[in-house]
């Protein structure tokens, strides 16, 4: 008799796995914020240093570039502490019909939401202090546009 096993993993799946594999027995805290990419990106090295990367990429047509934009599903994992967050981001500048001419290095808007977090329990009180300053950079901004 003889088997024959496949092991076929999805991008999420894979994602996963390298949070597993790092951050072995966590807690977990999910927040859906919207935030500029880069302001989230400084915000998890100021609390937990450098970190590994992981990504998955599909696209989608957008108008208002006239191109195919990439969606990005990104594991983040700190190297110096047992924390990871997974989320997505991607450009949410479809506000403009106008294809011709788009300048995308000054005008594409990334943004990033639906955080899911990864940790020891140890980290917890720098998770929340995180998303904390994550939530007051998004009043921060709403309340400087009106």
């Amino acid at each position: 008799m003889r088997l024959n096993f496949q092991f076929q993993a999805t991008q999420d799946e894979y994602l996963l796995a390298k949070i597993y594999e790092k951050v072995i027995d966590f807690s977990a805290t999910y927040v859906s914020i919207e935030v500029k990419h880069t302001q989230f990106i400084e915000l998890f090295r100021k609390y937990f240093g450098e970190e590994e990367v992981y990504e998955s990429v599909s696209c989608f047509y957008s108008k208002s570039t006239n191109n195919l934009e990439p969606y990005v599903d990104r594991v983040m994992i700190a190297k110096n502490h047992k924390v990871a967050v997974k989320y997505a981001f991607n450009n949410v500048n479809d506000d403009s019909d106008a294809t011709e001419n788009f300048d995308y290095q000054a005008n594409a808007i990334y943004s990033a939401t639906n955080f899911n977090f990864f940790y020891n329990y140890d980290q917890q009180a720098q998770v929340n202090a995180m998303i904390h300053e994550l939530k007051n950079h998004l009043v921060q901004e709403y309340f400087h546009l009106q």
